[in-house]
């Protein structure tokens, strides 16, 4: 993802809108050792480290309600679970790397608990 880069979409064919996302690219299926992220997270760069309570560092680290960025993260990683789980068998590529992408779904912290019940995350102390 390039922070610097950002698109316009047109919903209705005329009017222009930010785009939510662009030029995203999952590096971990085609790069060995892509197991971290480009840009750090509240001091890491690690997948297995972004979980409710690394946002919630941030969140207080950045003056962000803490429910707010929550309830964004939650809703973000329930929706990539679901259109993962959705688009996982009409994808026209490699089974392996398919399971690159389960694996690293199942080390996320974040992905892992939008498969649990939803809790209140308190903050660090």
């Amino acid at each position: 993802m390039h922070v610097k880069n950002w698109s316009l979409i047109y919903p209705d064919g005329r009017n222009p809108e930010l785009a939510p996302a662009y030029d995203f690219l999952s590096t971990l299926t085609y790069v060995s050792g892509a197991e971290t992220m480009a840009l750090s997270l509240a001091g890491t760069k690690h997948f297995q480290d972004v979980s409710e309570k690394l946002l919630t560092h941030f969140a207080e680290k950045i003056g962000l309600p803490m429910e707010i960025v929550l309830e964004s993260a939650r809703d973000t990683a329930q929706k990539t679970v679901e259109a993962w789980s959705d688009l996982r068998g009409r994808l026209d590529i490699p089974e392996p790397m398919k399971q690159a992408i389960d694996k690293h779904m199942r080390e996320v912290p974040l992905i892992k608990a939008s498969d649990r019940p939803k809790t209140r995350a308190q903050p660090l102390r």
